[in-house]
């Protein structure tokens, strides 16, 4: 298999996300670009306000492409030599980490802080946050760049509406200069009072979370054999048979590549020569049976696993999960080709 990713598409979902949101966009480009490979980011860098990822270590790969955007890190902070980083202060104790490696450092950190408003997996609480920020502002090794928080559930307005009272109250009084933050894609089923001075666009970038958004990534791979079989026989590992004589293509991916074993006996499609067609049997690690009937199909024909006919939302709801994890699951081993 192998990825092909339209850029321009990308760009295009920044821009349209700019356009309706009026402010400044962090793309999130973990997990390798949501699937779409970490060169991407290449592409896409002047589109920008800067890259925010989950880890040091994706802060590392995109310094060694040669990326020189802010990188906010996320997740937990640890040790680094990088230049332009945003590290995040979610507790205490990661407060305690960031100030320790403040001592050592030749040049103040630049911090955000994040604050749990209701979601309950990361962030300060109100108290916390109360107590830490006079701490920062008087520490000259760090530097506050912004506060964010995350919303639970962007389709629940309520909720949100609680949450931003929360956060609102706590940063109401804060320098104009320091940047605040809390919706990422789901900031298109908001109103605007939820913007605030900039998103984090992630699955929008790459065409998924809103009608605004067009997907940019196609799974590809090809036929590699078509065999007749008869009713009644089988298809693949395990006892899968045909219920009537029809052609079987075979396909040159598999779970191996990031398709869902979920998919097997016909709960899933598979694009080929703009047709979708029924997968038959257990999905293997590297092949898929495709029942194409009486379809001209042949050796070395284009197999679409996620394509516009078939896109990651369509997977999703085929087994029971979202789009993120049919994307993410796709760069195990694909070569990637961007246009």
């Amino acid at each position: 298999m192998h990825i092909e990713v339209d850029v321009s598409a990308v760009k295009r979902n920044i821009r349209q996300a700019r356009r309706i949101a009026g402010c400044a966009i962090g793309g999130v480009v973990k997990a390798e670009c949501y699937g779409h490979g970490l060169t991407l980011a290449k592409y896409i860098e002047a589109e920008l306000g800067w890259f925010c990822v989950s880890s040091t270590d994706e802060a590392i790969a995109l310094r060694k492409i040669g990326l020189c955007k802010p990188i906010h890190i996320l997740g937990s902070p640890s040790c680094h030599n990088l230049s332009d980083i945003i590290l995040t202060i979610t507790d205490l104790s990661s407060f305690k980490v960031v100030c320790n490696m403040a001592l050592v450092s030749d040049f103040a950190l630049v911090v955000d802080v994040e604050i749990n408003t209701g979601m309950n997996r990361t962030g300060v609480t109100p108290l916390e946050f109360e107590q830490i920020l006079p701490l920062i502002f008087a520490n000259n090794k760090l530097k506050l760049r912004g506060i964010f928080t995350h919303f639970a559930d962007g389709n629940d307005l309520d909720f949100c509406q609680k949450q931003l009272a929360i956060f609102d109250a706590l940063t109401s009084r804060l320098p104009n200069n320091i940047i605040k933050h809390c919706c990422a894609t789901n900031f298109c089923k908001l109103p605007k009072k939820f913007f605030k001075d900039a998103i984090r666009l992630g699955l929008g970038m790459y065409g998924y979370g809103g009608a605004e958004f067009v997907p940019a990534l196609s799974a590809v791979g090809y036929v590699v054999q078509v065999n007749w079989v008869k009713a009644g026989e089988r298809v693949g590992y395990g006892n899968n048979v045909v219920t009537k004589d029809t052609h079987i293509a075979t396909v040159d991916f598999g779970y191996g590549d990031g398709v869902s074993r979920a998919l097997s006996n016909r709960c899933g499609k598979i694009e080929i020569n703009e047709q979708l067609f029924d997968i038959v049997g257990t999905v293997c690690m590297d092949m898929i049976m495709v029942d194409v009937g009486n379809v001209a199909v042949s050796t070395g024909d284009k197999a679409n696993y996620i394509s516009k006919q078939n896109n990651a939302t369509q997977i999703a709801k085929a087994i029971g999960t979202i789009e993120y994890e049919v994307l993410t699951k796709v760069n195990l081993r694909s070569k990637y080709v961007y246009r």
